[in-house]
């Protein structure tokens, strides 16, 4: 179930002080969503548990910042945008897109390395015209804790080519 909506400032300028907040309370969130893999004795992977039919978005509402997390649903792992969620979610979580820049690839490492749960959350942008910008800002936020941290290689937003 997803958090409630960020409301960003009327001047539409993010608010980093809003950030951190909708960011805390991301990581705080326990009733996140969860995917849970199985790798196979191909080294392929297949899914056991798949919640994104729990996602409450509409498939026309738009503006939608998401997280994955990994199973202590403390680690982000990525930060990403979408106006059509659950579609999205999907091309990351279960079936990757070849048209996009779909992470799917990197759920597969993730098993591939014994992980078995991923957890998912997300949050409405109001005014949803700042979904890009949320994103952007959420991504530096969560960056920051992972270059401190020294983690960086294990956030998928980061580029490590």
């Amino acid at each position: 179930m997803a958090i409630s909506s960020i409301n960003l400032s009327s001047a539409k300028t993010i608010v980093l002080t809003e950030i951190k907040t909708h960011a805390t309370s991301v990581i705080n969130n326990t009733n996140k969503l969860k995917m849970t893999y199985k790798l196979n004795t191909d080294n392929t992977i297949s899914t056991v548990t798949n919640e994104i039919s729990s996602v409450t978005a509409k498939t026309d509402e738009k503006g939608f910042v998401y997280f994955i997390f990994d199973s202590t649903g403390t680690f982000c792992l990525y930060v990403g945008k979408s106006n059509n969620l659950r579609k999205r979610l999907g091309e990351h979580l279960d079936k990757p897109s070849s048209t996009t820049r779909s992470k799917y690839n990197e759920v597969v490492k993730y098993v591939r390395n014994g992980g078995t749960t991923l957890l998912f959350d997300y949050l409405k942008v109001d005014p949803e015209e700042l979904y890009g910008a949320a994103e952007g800002q959420f991504i530096s936020f969560f960056e920051e804790i992972h270059i401190a941290n020294g983690t960086e290689k294990r956030f998928w937003n980061i580029r490590h080519d």
